[in-house]
């Protein structure tokens, strides 16, 4: 009985095999042409190929960027981020700038007017609100710290982002200082910002709102010609029992209706 010889097996196809088993994951995905240096592999993560990093909602990823990028990315990446906090911003090589507190980016950058809703939606997954008149207002406001005044002036109030029922809103001065407000479900008001998260007191006075916080004392006054006050603007205070309004229903109230 004889054997059929065995057909000799190509060495470099056996090489060529295990090339593709032990290709990076960007093989996979950055081998389509596309226009624009960052791409949206998964959801929730965005890669910058020309910054050579990847990220997620809190910001740049060693583990993504090595597993998109390869591991010469992931270790420079690394070596980077070696004893520092995580920063709450990051920009793109496009411009666009991304702030982690707010889940939102804009493609203006650090001018903060223009949301890059195509970015928010894939890197944080929410609902950010466009620059209609309703979701901005001018206001003027003033803002103190243990009775000592520090500013006083023009001031904008915007709703940054709404993801059911948590909103996110920012009170933002010319000189680019910037408060954070958050209203939970159950109508509570609080503001984020570097020295941590603040439970806020909001009285309604008809046009104005008093924002208080730790030492802060923030007055803010909507400047709308067809704005109408409150019913009972000159009731008991907010939080009260008497109160039909929660200081986070108030502040929609007070600014984002005509």
């Amino acid at each position: 009985m004889t054997r059929s010889p065995l057909a000799p097996v190509s060495f470099a196809l056996l090489i060529a095999s295990a090339s593709l088993v032990n290709a990076p994951v960007r093989a996979q995905w950055f081998t389509s042409p596309i226009s624009s240096p960052i791409s949206n592999p998964s959801p929730g993560v965005l890669c910058d190929r020309n910054a050579q990093r990847c990220f997620d909602n809190q910001g740049a990823s060693v583990s993504l960027t090595q597993r998109y990028l390869g591991n010469t990315a992931g270790q420079r990446l690394s070596a980077e981020q070696s004893g520092r906090p995580r920063p709450s911003e990051f920009q793109l090589s496009d411009g666009t700038l991304c702030s982690v507190p707010e889940r939102t980016c804009w493609s203006d950058g650090s001018r903060k007017r223009t949301t890059n809703t195509t970015i928010t939606q894939q890197l944080f997954g929410s609902t950010t609100v466009d620059n209609a008149d309703n979701e901005r207002q001018e206001a003027r406001c003033s803002l103190n710290q243990q009775g000592r005044g520090i500013y006083d002036g023009p001031c904008e109030i915007r709703v940054v982002s709404r993801e059911g029922t948590l909103q996110r809103y920012a009170v933002i001065f010319p000189d680019g200082r910037r408060y954070q407000f958050r209203r939970s479900g159950d109508g509570s008001l609080q503001l984020e910002d570097a020295t941590g998260t603040w439970p806020v007191e909001l009285i309604d006075h008809g046009y104005t709102g008093v924002f208080r916080w730790g030492t802060m004392l923030l007055v803010a006054t909507r400047e709308h010609s067809r704005m109408r006050p409150l019913a009972g603007a000159d009731g008991p205070a907010p939080g009260s029992s008497s109160s039909p309004f929660s200081p986070g229903q108030l502040i929609d109230l007070l600014f984002f209706r005509n």
